[in-house]
Parts: structure tokens; sequence; C-alpha cells
């Protein structure tokens, strides 16, 4: 099973990502060596798959509780799938997508993550690095 610490760090870490100008960057103006979610489809890969953010939200409930982020986590998830269920039945092109209600909804969730004081701590700490 994943460790709390690495998967919450992760989701700070993709909202942070999220929120920069890093997808406009990497997936509209072809910049390379940013990150390896170098399109969207790996993007959602990596937060819904690999981190099975659905799953382990129920998993971590208590933790997430402990440190006042559980529902910011909820809605980020939320945000997340509505954001995949657009990109998988619309099939936009990366301008379109990152121009997308579902996108900036996305936004605002994961803004939502990064305003709760452990993930501030998270931030500090990864900018250390």
């Amino acid at each position: 099973m994943v460790d709390f610490e690495y998967w919450f760090n992760n989701i700070v870490s993709y909202c942070d990502f999220i929120t920069s100008t890093a997808p406009q960057r990497v997936w509209v103006e072809g910049e390379k060596n940013v990150t390896s979610a170098d399109d969207c489809e790996e993007f959602l890969e990596q937060t819904l798959g690999d981190l099975d953010l659905e799953e382990l939200i129920s998993e971590f409930a208590h933790r997430l509780r402990s440190i006042a982020a559980y529902e910011v986590v909820a809605v980020f998830c939320h945000a997340l799938l509505l954001f995949e269920q657009y990109f998988n039945t619309q099939q936009p092109n990366a301008q379109e997508l990152l121009a997308s209600s579902e996108w900036r909804g996305l936004e605002v969730a994961a803004r939502a993550v990064m305003a709760v004081p452990a993930a501030q701590e998270r931030l500090l700490q990864m900018r250390r690095y």
C-alpha cells in the first residue's frame, strides 16, 4: 500500500503543477524536461491511475481529516474526474483543454488543496530542494 505522506505530497505536487504555467509550456508550447506528464493523457494516468486517487481518499480519510484536507481533496478528485470525462469525450487539443471550464474548475480545486496548511508546509519543503 502507498504511504500517506508520499501520496499526499504527490497530490500537492500535482496541484502545484496545475496552478502553474507548466501545463501551457509543456502541452501547448512543447517545452521539454519540465514534467513527466508531457501530455494530458499521461497527467491523468499519473493522478488517477498511479496515485489511485479515488480509492485512497476513503482509505486515508482519517488522516486527511486530521490535517483538515479531506473535503478539499475529495473536491479535487471530483474536479479531476470531470476533467477526465471532458478530455475523453471531447478529445480537445491542448489549447482548448486548458481554456475549458473543466480545467478552470480543476485549477480552483487545486488552489483549495494548496491553501490547506499541511499542503503549504509540503510545498515549502518541496521548493527547498
